[in-house]
């Protein structure tokens, strides 16, 4: 037994003198590590909203995400209209807000009625299933990535925007902000939520063979509409 230990850890010092053998005198001095603000801070060196509107599209787009710039929430209503176009009124489920209501009076549904969440509050949860859009509003829009900052107020407690195949936003240019680290600022100053997430582009995997799938695990597509105003 005595042997067989001594054996092991001769073996042992072997391997660890070889391997102090195998490093420099004077090896090279390690990369600085970044700050965690360095990562968070905007690089984005303008705070006008034409600025933040110009780098959210590209980068909004660039995810695949389906942007459309109005002047007017009556502008917006068309917009609206185009996007649920060939789909049934009662496929089509949206957040209960001011801002919603004001587009939908406006758009090819202003006659129908098109339910809200607070319809659906008392029923199970798989009544959402037979939705085919979601349309909500959001709480910031995120220059910097493309992102769209939600909490369960937007988002009707997330099934409204994760369960249908079509996620549509209403949102305003003044809601734009140059990056992550102002969006969860912002937050801190916010209540009466329970969770909060960064969408960024429409869900999308590419674990097979590295080929990009969207609406892996969530909607298919992602539409912004933004009002200027």
């Amino acid at each position: 037994m005595k042997d067989s230990l001594s054996q092991s850890s001769t073996a042992r010092d072997r391997i660890l003198i070889r391997l102090k053998r195998g490093v420099p005198e004077n090896p090279a001095p390690l990369p600085s590590v970044p700050q965690d603000h360095e990562h968070f801070t905007s690089y984005l060196d303008v705070k006008d909203r034409d600025s933040l509107l110009g780098r959210f599209q590209h980068r909004f787009e660039a995810l695949q995400g389906e942007f459309f710039l109005v002047d007017s929430p009556q502008e917006a209503g068309k917009a609206l209209s185009n996007l649920v176009s060939g789909i049934e009124p009662n496929r089509i489920l949206s957040q209960d807000d001011s801002l919603i209501e004001k587009v939908l009076k406006s758009s090819s549904l202003a006659s129908e009625k098109v339910k809200s969440t607070d319809d659906l509050l008392a029923q199970d949860s798989l009544s959402f299933e037979a939705y085919e859009i979601g349309v909500t509003t959001a709480f910031k829009l995120v220059a910097r990535t493309g992102s769209i900052v939600m909490t369960c107020r937007q988002a009707a407690g997330r099934r409204l925007s994760v369960l249908p195949p079509l996620h549509i936003v209403i949102a305003k240019a003044s809601q734009l902000i140059p990056s992550w680290e102002e969006g969860i600022e912002s937050l801190r100053d916010e209540s009466d939520f329970s969770y909060a997430s960064f969408i960024t582009g429409p869900s999308r995997t590419a674990d097979i063979e590295k080929i990009l799938v969207l609406g892996a695990h969530g909607p298919k597509r992602l539409a912004l509409i933004l009002i200027k105003e």
